[in-house]
C-alpha cells in the first residue's frame, strides 16, 4: 500500500498545473495589418519613416518602433505611427523572421518608375517545414535619404547644394515581395522596394532629386505548417483616387469599401486560411500609375513666392490598412479589404492636388489544421522628429 500511495504521488506531482504541468501554448504567428503613419499639422518631405514590430519569441508581443523626421519642418509638428496585428495560433505552425535593406540608387532621372531596386533576402529554413506552402508577409520597413558612408556630390554642389537629410517630396512607395523559394538550409525571399522622388518647390531639392539614393529597410515574416497540408495562392487589386480640390485643410476621402474588396480563391476543404499583406504600391501623381481623367494641378508659386515646378508632393498621411478578412473552409475561399491612402493636407497651403493609383497584393495561405485567429487592435505611438521612439506591448487577451 505504501508503494501504490508513493506511485500515485507521483503522478499527481506530474500532472499538477502548479507544478509546471499547464500544456504549453501553441506556435503563433503575429500578421500586421496596418502600417501607417500620419502628421498632425502639415504636409513634410519624407526623410527618414520608420514603422517596425520585432516580435517576442512566442509572438505574442513585442516591441513597436516608430520614427518619422519629416525633413527640417518635422520639429515644429508631431507625428503618429499606428500598427495593427492579427494573432494566428495552432500547433502546425512555423514561421521565422526576416529583414533586408535595398540601397535605391538616383536613376539620373525623375521617372517615378525608376526608382526601384531588388534583391534576394535570405532566412534560415531550419525553423520552417522542408515541404509544403510558404507565405511571406510584409511586416514594417524604414525609409531613410541619408545613409551616405560619404556626402553626395550635390551636396556641396556650388550653385545649388542641398542636404539629403532634409528629405525629399515624393511620388510614391511601394514594397513587394515575390515567389519563395528553397535553396538548401535556406529560404529565398525577393524583395522589391521603391520609392519615386518627385520635384516640387525647391529648386535645389528638385536638382538633387535625380541623383539622390534612398534606403529602404524591409522587415518581412515567412510562415508555414508542419505536419499536415497546405496551399498558397495569391490575389491583386488597384484602385485610383483623386481630387481636384487643395488649398488648406483638404479632405481626401478613403476609397469605397467596395473598391478595397477582394476575394482569394484557393482550394476547397482546407480548414483554416490566414491572410497577409505581399504587396503594396502608392504612386502619387504618376503617369501611367493613375487615373487619365485626373488632371495633376499645382500653383506656379508655393506660399513663399517659391516656383513649383513638377509633380511630387509633400506628405501628411500615408498607409496600408488590411481589414474585414473572412475565410470559407468549404469553399477555400477568402475575402479582405486593401484600404491604400496618402494625403498631403495641410494648415498650410497645399502646393497641388493629388491623383493616386494604389495597388497591392495579399495572399491565402492555407493549412489543413484548426488555427484560431484574433484580431490585435490597433496601438499608437506618438513621436518626435529626430528620434526612435519604442514601445513594448503584449496580445494576451
Amino acid at each position: 500500500m505504501r508503494g501504490l500511495l508513493a506511485f500515485s504521488s507521483v503522478l499527481l506531482l506530474a500532472c499538477s498545473p502548479e507544478e509546471g504541468g499547464e500544456p504549453e501554448p501553441p506556435p503563433a504567428v503575429a500578421v500586421s495589418t496596418e502600417l501607417s503613419t500620419r502628421w498632425e499639422l502639415l504636409d513634410h518631405r519624407l526623410s527618414l519613416l520608420e514603422i517596425g514590430f520585432d516580435a517576442q519569441d512566442d509572438q505574442r508581443g513585442g516591441v513597436l518602433a516608430g520614427q518619422n523626421d519629416g525633413g527640417p519642418f518635422g520639429a515644429f509638428d508631431t507625428a503618429i505611427v499606428r500598427q495593427a496585428f492579427t494573432l494566428y495560433e495552432g500547433k502546425a505552425l512555423a514561421s521565422t523572421e526576416g529583414s533586408v535593406l535595398i540601397h535605391i540608387p538616383g536613376p539620373g532621372s525623375l521617372d517615378p518608375d525608376a526608382f526601384v531596386a531588388e534583391v534576394d533576402a535570405r532566412v534560415d529554413a531550419s525553423k520552417l517545414p522542408a515541404e509544403g506552402a510558404l507565405a511571406a508577409w510584409i511586416r514594417g520597413y524604414r525609409l531613410s535619404t541619408n545613409e551616405y558612408p560619404t556626402p553626395p556630390p550635390f551636396a556641396s554642389d556650388p550653385d545649388l547644394p542641398y542636404d539629403p537629410a532634409q528629405g525629399f517630396t515624393t511620388q510614391g512607395v511601394g514594397i513587394a515581395l515575390g515567389d519563395l523559394r528553397r535553396e538548401g538550409a535556406e529560404i529565398v525571399v525577393p524583395v522589391r522596394a521603391r520609392h519615386s522622388l518627385g520635384a516640387a518647390d525647391r529648386a535645389n531639392m528638385n536638382a538633387a532629386a535625380p541623383q539622390a539614393s534612398s534606403w529602404l529597410r524591409v522587415d518581412f515574416v515567412v510562415v508555414g505548417a508542419r505536419g499536415v497540408a497546405s496551399a498558397l495562392s495569391l490575389q491583386k487589386i488597384a484602385y485610383t483616387l483623386g481630387t481636384t480640390e487643395y488649398g488648406k485643410n483638404t479632405f481626401h476621402p478613403h476609397a469605397d469599401d467596395t473598391l478595397q474588396a477582394l476575394e482569394i480563391a484557393g482550394e476547397p476543404q482546407f480548414a483554416s486560411g490566414l491572410v497577409g499583406l505581399k504587396r503594396f504600391d502608392i504612386w502619387i501623381n504618376a503617369d501611367g500609375h493613375i487615373d487619365p481623367a485626373c488632371v495633376v494641378v499645382q500653383d506656379p508659386v508655393n506660399f513663399a513666392g517659391e516656383p513649383v515646378s513638377g509633380p511630387g508632393r509633400y506628405l501628411t498621411e500615408l498607409s496600408a490598412r488590411l481589414w474585414d478578412v473572412q475565410y470559407a473552409a468549404d469553399a477555400g475561399r477568402a475575402s479582405a479589404r486593401l484600404d491604400l491612402f496618402c494625403s498631403n493636407t495641410s494648415t498650410v497651403k497645399e502646393i497641388g492636388n493629388l491623383c493616386l493609383g494604389l495597388e497591392g497584393e495579399l495572399s491565402l495561405l492555407q493549412v489543413d489544421a484548426p488555427i484560431s485567429t484574433r484580431e490585435i487592435p490597433a496601438f499608437e505611438l506618438e513621436l518626435t522628429s529626430g528620434e526612435l521612439t519604442e514601445k513594448e506591448v503584449r496580445f494576451d487577451p
